[in-house]
């Protein structure tokens, strides 16, 4: 992501108190507790319609989620998560 100038800083981190507040602290593809900082969970600004397929930089066309999950996504429109499998050991 280029260099944001202080009031896109600002803009951006209000969008992304906004969505986390919506989704509720949780990543909106794996459901997982976002928590700053943790290098997998860290909440990120997913742009649903990739930048690099059209999408525009706004809000109506962001959500929140984990790092991991942004990064797998990449620029796909759409993205569902492998789903753990619980061990019954």
């Amino acid at each position: 992501m280029p260099y944001l100038s202080r009031p896109d800083q600002r803009k951006q981190a209000k969008w992304m108190r906004y969505l986390l507040k919506r989704q509720h602290g949780r990543c909106a593809y794996c459901s997982r507790e976002m928590i700053k900082g943790h290098a997998k969970l860290h909440p990120t600004f997913d742009h649903v319609q990739a930048r690099s397929r059209g999408g525009v930089h706004h809000l109506e066309n962001g959500k929140a989620a984990c790092r991991e999950c942004n990064q797998a996504k990449g620029a796909l429109s759409f993205y569902r998560p492998r789903i753990r499998q619980i061990s019954r050991d």
